[in-house]
């Protein structure tokens, strides 16, 4: 996190080929509101074992550990 803010990577951006597997040049604007608002969500405390995000072309099921 701290190299990718070093080098003004966009982590939002970086976290989405985490989750689905697009390259990350192929990162949507979509996809990338999406991991932000999962980011955002987690920093708060927000999701409990599992978080689903809508996105246009398929639904991201994600299960967090715990």
């Amino acid at each position: 996190m701290q190299e990718a803010f070093m080098n003004s990577v966009d982590l939002h951006r970086l976290d989405v080929p985490r989750i689905s597997g697009t390259p990350f040049e192929e990162v949507t604007d979509s996809q990338r509101q999406a991991a932000k608002a999962m980011n955002f969500l987690l920093i708060d405390g927000r999701i409990g074992e599992e978080l689903t995000v809508a996105h246009p072309l398929r639904l991201w099921r994600i299960h967090l550990p715990g």
